[in-house]
């Protein structure tokens, strides 16, 4: 039978999640945010920017101990980032990313909540770069992941629960549904359509 455990990320983790958050952001497209965000084209450059990106900061949404991992069989096999947006707000990710070097024209790359413009809602709980390993893909897992974050969210007086999807993930918006998960809105940003390929957000919300 096999065993699922959730845990926070810890400084031993960082290179397992870089690489898992350059997978989700490029979802077998050639490119992603990240590739758009650091601009280079070697694999092992981005995920050491990615590297430098989630430990600049303790207050960017992407902070490394913000991630769950799930390990199936005692083998790290799957990420999830949740964050408070009242208290990573705009302006910290900003100036973490004046410390890389990242000029402000670039800002938008760095999540989808910024690249499709859509507003942020102090008051949820949010959800972001849900990753499984190739060959570890699987339901039981993602729901672990989601439900250990959706205690976590209980715990600290959220009620509402929020995740943004690339419309091309129709898998994983399937599994979210799945969840009890519903779609809030479509929203359109068609500045990616020719980089990505697809220009639409779906933003998913679960009620506790």
């Amino acid at each position: 039978m096999n065993e699922i455990t959730i845990r926070i990320a810890n400084e031993n983790d960082i290179d397992f999640l870089a690489t898992m958050v350059l997978k989700n952001s490029r979802d077998n497209n050639k490119i992603g945010m990240f590739d758009l965000l650091f601009a280079s084209k070697k694999e092992i450059d981005l995920v050491e920017n990615i590297k430098k990106l989630i430990t600049v900061d303790k207050k960017i949404y992407c902070y490394y101990k913000n991630f769950l991992i799930a390990s199936l069989n005692k083998t790290d096999s799957a990420v999830l980032c949740n964050y408070e947006p009242r208290l990573t707000t705009s302006t910290y990710v900003e100036d973490a990313l004046q410390q890389l070097d990242i000029v402000k024209e670039d800002y938008k790359y760095v999540s989808m909540l910024s690249y499709c413009e859509i507003d942020t809602d102090k008051k949820v709980w949010m959800l972001d770069f849900l990753t499984q390993k190739e060959g570890a893909d699987s339901l039981d897992i993602a729901k672990a992941l989601i439900q250990k974050s959706l205690l976590q969210a209980s715990l600290k007086g959220y009620r509402i629960v929020r995740t943004i999807i690339s419309a091309k993930k129709a898998d994983v918006i399937l599994m979210y549904h799945k969840l009890g998960f519903d779609t809030l809105l479509q929203k359109e940003c068609s500045f990616f359509q020719d980089q990505l390929g697809e220009n639409r957000a779906i933003v998913l919300e679960y009620h506790l």
